[in-house]
Protein backbone atom coordinates (compact mmCIF):
# COMPACT_ATOMS: atom_id res chain seq x y z
CA UNK A 1 0.00 0.00 0.00
CA UNK A 2 2.65 2.18 1.06
CA UNK A 3 4.67 1.44 -2.45
CA UNK A 4 1.33 2.34 -4.34
CA UNK A 5 1.21 5.71 -2.55
CA UNK A 6 4.79 6.49 -3.21
CA UNK A 7 4.55 5.92 -7.03
CA UNK A 8 1.56 7.85 -7.05
CA UNK A 9 2.80 10.82 -5.24
CA UNK A 10 6.32 10.38 -7.57
CA UNK A 11 4.06 10.22 -10.87
CA UNK A 12 1.66 13.34 -9.54
CA UNK A 13 5.19 15.24 -9.15
CA UNK A 14 6.59 14.65 -12.30
CA UNK A 15 3.47 15.83 -13.88
CA UNK A 16 2.90 18.79 -11.94
CA UNK A 17 6.72 19.73 -12.36
CA UNK A 18 6.02 18.84 -16.40
CA UNK A 19 3.11 21.42 -16.85
CA UNK A 20 4.88 23.96 -15.02
CA UNK A 21 7.71 23.36 -17.09
CA UNK A 22 5.61 23.08 -20.74
CA UNK A 23 3.80 26.56 -19.50
CA UNK A 24 7.43 28.63 -18.39
CA UNK A 25 8.42 27.20 -22.10
CA UNK A 26 5.44 28.22 -23.99
CA UNK A 27 5.24 31.64 -22.59
CA UNK A 28 8.95 32.64 -23.50
CA UNK A 29 8.45 30.93 -26.99
CA UNK A 30 4.79 32.38 -27.93
CA UNK A 31 4.67 35.91 -25.90
CA UNK A 32 7.56 37.83 -27.60
CA UNK A 33 6.63 41.21 -29.22
CA UNK A 34 8.25 41.50 -32.95
CA UNK A 35 10.96 44.16 -33.55
CA UNK A 36 8.23 45.46 -36.24
CA UNK A 37 5.83 45.91 -33.61
CA UNK A 38 7.73 47.52 -31.29
CA UNK A 39 9.02 50.54 -33.37
CA UNK A 40 5.20 51.12 -33.69
CA UNK A 41 4.27 51.00 -30.35
CA UNK A 42 4.48 54.50 -29.04
CA UNK A 43 3.50 55.47 -25.18
CA UNK A 44 0.59 57.57 -24.70
CA UNK A 45 0.92 61.12 -23.79
CA UNK A 46 -0.24 61.59 -20.22
CA UNK A 47 -1.21 65.14 -20.52
CA UNK A 48 -5.08 65.88 -21.59
CA UNK A 49 -6.56 68.57 -24.08
CA UNK A 50 -8.42 70.69 -21.17
CA UNK A 51 -9.56 73.36 -24.21
CA UNK A 52 -11.84 70.44 -25.58
CA UNK A 53 -13.11 69.16 -22.39
CA UNK A 54 -14.07 72.27 -21.01
CA UNK A 55 -15.66 72.79 -24.54
CA UNK A 56 -17.46 69.24 -24.24
CA UNK A 57 -18.56 70.17 -20.77
CA UNK A 58 -20.47 73.30 -22.17
CA UNK A 59 -22.28 71.67 -25.13
CA UNK A 60 -26.31 72.18 -25.72
CA UNK A 61 -28.69 68.94 -24.28
CA UNK A 62 -31.43 68.38 -26.70
CA UNK A 63 -34.60 67.10 -24.91
CA UNK A 64 -36.42 64.91 -27.07
CA UNK A 65 -40.38 64.97 -26.39
CA UNK A 66 -42.02 61.73 -27.69
CA UNK A 67 -45.46 63.14 -26.09
CA UNK A 68 -45.24 66.02 -28.46
CA UNK A 69 -48.40 66.19 -30.93
CA UNK A 70 -47.43 67.10 -34.65
CA UNK A 71 -50.31 68.59 -36.62
CA UNK A 72 -50.34 67.78 -40.05
CA UNK A 73 -52.08 69.68 -42.96
CA UNK A 74 -55.55 69.05 -43.23
CA UNK A 75 -56.87 68.40 -47.17
CA UNK A 76 -58.49 71.71 -47.23
CA UNK A 77 -55.29 73.14 -45.89
CA UNK A 78 -53.43 71.11 -48.32
CA UNK A 79 -55.93 71.81 -51.15
CA UNK A 80 -55.39 76.01 -50.99
CA UNK A 81 -51.65 75.23 -51.05
CA UNK A 82 -52.21 73.52 -54.19
CA UNK A 83 -53.97 75.94 -55.55
CA UNK A 84 -51.75 78.92 -54.86
CA UNK A 85 -48.74 77.21 -55.78
CA UNK A 86 -47.42 75.68 -58.99
CA UNK A 87 -45.57 72.83 -57.20
CA UNK A 88 -48.00 70.08 -56.66
CA UNK A 89 -48.26 68.56 -52.84
CA UNK A 90 -48.58 64.77 -51.88
CA UNK A 91 -50.94 64.59 -48.64
CA UNK A 92 -52.11 61.25 -47.62
CA UNK A 93 -55.36 61.12 -45.85
CA UNK A 94 -54.64 57.46 -44.70
CA UNK A 95 -53.59 54.14 -45.16
CA UNK A 96 -56.34 53.77 -48.07
CA UNK A 97 -54.72 56.30 -50.20
CA UNK A 98 -50.71 55.91 -48.84
CA UNK A 99 -51.02 52.19 -50.58
CA UNK A 100 -52.44 53.56 -53.79
CA UNK A 101 -49.90 56.03 -54.24
CA UNK A 102 -47.00 54.57 -53.47
CA UNK A 103 -46.87 52.06 -56.48
CA UNK A 104 -43.80 50.92 -58.22
CA UNK A 105 -45.56 47.56 -59.15
CA UNK A 106 -46.43 46.61 -55.64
Amino acid sequence: MLKNLFYFALLTTVFVLSWIGFGIYDNFTKSTISSDTQIRIIPISSTFDTKTIDSLKTKKVITVDLQEKIAFPTSSTADKNASSSSVPQNTFQGTQSAQTTSGFGL
